[in-house]
């Protein structure tokens, strides 16, 4: 398990996360929280069709982007987490010798030209983007550039 603050509470209707970013809300929060030295955060929902799995034993869309957010915190050091004033965040790792940085901008879309040292660009849904193919886009799905 990544973190240790608990959080769970009922429906918010105004504020309901849509399922298919659900993931973005978890990769985000396991990150700013680790970058503000909370070294466990739980998130739990006991109803409503929460859980890990689909009936068909697949990941959900949240479990996958946690289970994808732990392999890239895991066993890395945190440098710094900044956000800018266009309100785009990023935490940069270091792992065996080696950097990585998570980018994202739940505010809205970001155009960025990756730096040519970057060979590697992932979501957190485990989507390959390539980074030579020109500008790319963040935005509230956070990604992985290495």
């Amino acid at each position: 398990m990544l973190g240790k603050v608990k959080e769970g509470a009922g429906v918010d209707t105004e504020r309901t996360i849509p399922i298919e970013r659900a993931g973005d809300y978890i990769a985000r929060g396991y990150v700013l929280n680790w970058a503000m030295g909370i070294p466990i955060w739980c998130l739990y929902r006991w109803e409503g069709g929460m859980g890990i799995r689909e009936d068909n034993n697949e990941l959900k869309i949240a479990a996958n982007a946690y289970s994808n957010i732990a392999v890239w915190l895991t066993g890395a050091v945190m440098t710094s987490c900044v956000r800018d004033e266009n309100g785009t965040y990023t935490a940069l790792l270091m792992r065996d010798g080696k950097t990585a940085t998570i980018m994202w901008n739940a505010d809205e879309p970001v155009t960025f030209k990756a730096p040519a040292s970057i060979t590697k660009v992932t979501d957190v849904y485990g989507k390959a983007i390539d980074p030579k193919s020109g500008p790319m886009t963040v935005g509230g799905t956070p990604l992985l550039l290495e």
